[in-house]
């Protein structure tokens, strides 16, 4: 890599707030301030289960302006503890984004993030080390929500409000310990780490809510809407993308070359490894995937498939690319095509979305093997959600660990058949060292 190319080893500050800043004239384009008070009192006080689509709660103006807000609160956190905008960071600032349209606003993620903030005082640890844990943690901001709006009990409505802060405090605080050790069942190749950890706790904790006689169930509300400037939308974003990364490359593809060779186990910072044009590409590389499968099986952009394309093509800047995120993604389409469901609902697009989890699997093994994968993943990912009730948001990034916990030992043992150890987790070689310390998803 030449010296040039290392000096774009992080994303300057300066697009991000842009960025944010667009996503705020859009919400005040689509709405008045009135409007948007009113839709974003609805997305405060709305469950948030999976699958709660903003646009239906609260108008495009309203989470738009969720969205922006996270978005710059998410930026402002990163900036205030010095923190370069690597790889992880900018697709946690993407998958923030993506998820304030469908499960996350101020109300239901705060107390997760400022719980992982007091594990880090607890244990005495730079805080700067676990932001982007505290910022995925908030896949359980649905379970924050259920408790204060959905077990409301007459007058007790304040009790619970407060009772619902509590619980996320003890989530933020109790995943990052989680996340570390739960990240050795599936040695690196689920990507959404912590979607795995938060898909077990939530387990428990909907399970304890149901033996008290609580109810929680998972919801499906989607915008019904024209969305065809939100096609608009995205594909000036990918185009704006695709002219950075192109610019900043000079239009030389080699290190894209280079890129695609990565498996995507473990975390590797694409921007400090192959430079911020070459990112970019690849982050609108994969972000045209999903918009042309969305297009292909008749789908149209409400928020949750906005939020789900957001949330892959920021995972581009460290983990996916497209030779490792198309096989699997075939694999759980043509599962879907021969079982007969309809490849436009939404629930179907996101499962093809978000199985990309286990696209480490396809980069490592081949694309036979992450074709396999998809087709178990679909198997489970559908069966799974139960147990959470809706309560987790990284609902593929659940069952992709398991999937992946248990492949791995299977394909270890029979890729290696002789002249290895009789444990097929030691045949593994390390994966690559994340490049910000337990910043994992």
């Amino acid at each position: 890599m030449n010296s040039e190319k290392q000096e774009m080893h992080s994303l300057p500050y300066g697009p991000v707030y842009i960025y944010s800043l667009i996503l705020l004239l859009l919400a005040f384009w689509y709405s008045s301030p009135q409007g948007i008070i009113w839709g974003m009192t609805r997305i405060f006080q709305s469950p948030s289960m999976l699958i709660t689509d903003y646009l239906a709660v609260g108008g495009k103006g309203a989470s738009f302006f969720n969205a922006s807000l996270n978005t710059f609160i998410t930026l402002m956190i990163i900036k205030y503890n010095k923190v370069k905008i690597s790889g992880p960071f900018l697709a946690a600032i993407f998958t923030i984004t993506g998820f304030s349209f469908f499960g996350i606003n101020l109300f239901n993620s705060t107390s997760i993030f400022l719980g992982t903030y007091l594990f880090t005082r607890y244990k005495e640890k730079k805080f700067s080390d676990y932001i982007i844990t505290g910022l995925f943690a908030t896949c359980l901001a649905p379970l924050v929500s259920n408790t204060a709006f959905n077990l409301r009990i007459d007058h007790w409505t304040i009790l619970t409000i407060i009772a619902s802060q509590i619980l996320g405090l003890v989530i933020g605080f109790i995943i990052p310990p989680l996340a570390e050790k739960f990240k050795d069942f599936h040695k690196g190749f689920n990507i959404y780490n912590v979607g795995f950890t938060g898909g077990i706790l939530g387990m428990i904790l909907v399970g304890f809510l149901r033996f008290l006689k609580f109810k929680v169930n998972s919801n499906y509300q989607l915008y019904e809407g024209p969305t065809g400037d939100m096609n608009v939308l995205y594909l000036i974003l990918l185009g704006v993308m695709f002219i950075a990364g192109f610019t900043v490359e000079k239009f030389n593809l080699s290190e894209q070359v280079n890129l695609l060779k990565f498996s995507g186990r473990g975390q590797s910072d694409y921007i400090g490894k192959y430079g911020l044009g070459t990112t970019l590409i690849n982050m609108a590389s994969v972000g045209l995937i999903v918009f042309i499968y969305t297009i292909l099986a008749g789908g149209k952009l409400n928020g949750a498939i906005i939020g789900g394309m957001l949330t892959v093509m920021g995972n581009g800047a460290f983990s996916k690319h497209p030779r490792n995120v198309l096989p699997v993604m075939t694999g759980v389409w043509v599962v879907l095509y021969l079982a007969g469901y309809n490849l436009s609902q939404t629930s179907s697009i996101l499962t093809v979305f978000f199985s990309t989890t286990l696209a480490p699997i396809a980069g490592y093994y081949g694309m036979v093997v992450g074709f396999i994968a998809g087709i178990f993943h679909i198997s489970l990912v559908n069966n799974i959600g139960y147990t959470h009730g809706g309560t987790n948001l990284y609902n593929n990034g659940f069952a992709g660990g398991f999937i992946a916990g248990c492949a791995i030992p299977l394909l270890e043992t029979l890729k290696c058949r002789k002249r290895c150890s009789d444990d097929p987790e030691e045949n593994l070689p390390p994966a690559p060292e994340a490049p910000v310390k337990k910043a994992e998803i």
